[in-house]
């Protein structure tokens, strides 16, 4: 019984990982449609402005190239997020030290996670010194909401954008003459 009691915190960080990177993944892959579809339609807009000038109204454009930027930035957010997500899952699924023979002693691990530490610089430096303290005193669970928490502000960028796009078809049809 205490062996599955000890199994909990590791068993619910794995799991927390595996359900971020499909979330984050999902939305990824339909966020990134959805900024070239987008990008795409107003590429052709504008290559063919000569002719659409006549049918959209310029103010039209000019507020949906706004709001594309907007998207665009939002996207570029979410993508920096899934890649720490989809790092995280990799993590896990190939873990860059495993099976160490001997393993690992509490010496050599407070040692690899102080060079670890060493090695980032500010900001990334302050979110790493934050989850090593807490696996320092044994936490694990925190890394997996960690991960989790990553991934859904990654699906809430990823819901505005939706909204954005939506907003930025409207603009257009609205400025449709």
């Amino acid at each position: 019984m205490a062996n599955e009691r000890d199994r909990a915190p590791e068993l619910t960080n794995r799991l927390l990982i595996a359900v971020a990177g499909t979330i984050s993944a999902q939305w990824e892959k339909f966020t990134a449609w959805l900024v070239t579809g987008l990008a795409a339609t107003l590429a052709l807009i504008i290559a063919n402005l000569d002719k659409a000038k006549d049918m959209l109204e310029p103010a039209s454009l000019s507020y949906a190239i706004k709001i594309f930027v907007a998207i665009l930035l939002m996207h570029t957010v979410q993508r920096v997020l899934a890649i720490a997500v989809a790092s995280g899952v990799d993590q896990m699924a190939n873990p860059a030290i495993k099976d160490l023979q001997p393993p690992i002693t509490p010496t050599e691990s407070a040692a690899l996670l102080a060079n670890i530490e060493a090695a980032y610089f500010p900001p990334f430096s302050w979110m790493i010194r934050g989850a090593f303290r807490k696996i320092r005193q044994g936490e694990l669970i925190h890394i997996g909401t960690r991960v989790v928490r990553l991934s859904l502000t990654g699906t809430l960028l990823a819901v505005v954008q939706v909204g954005l796009a939506l907003w930025l078809v409207w603009v257009i049809a609205k400025g449709l003459a």
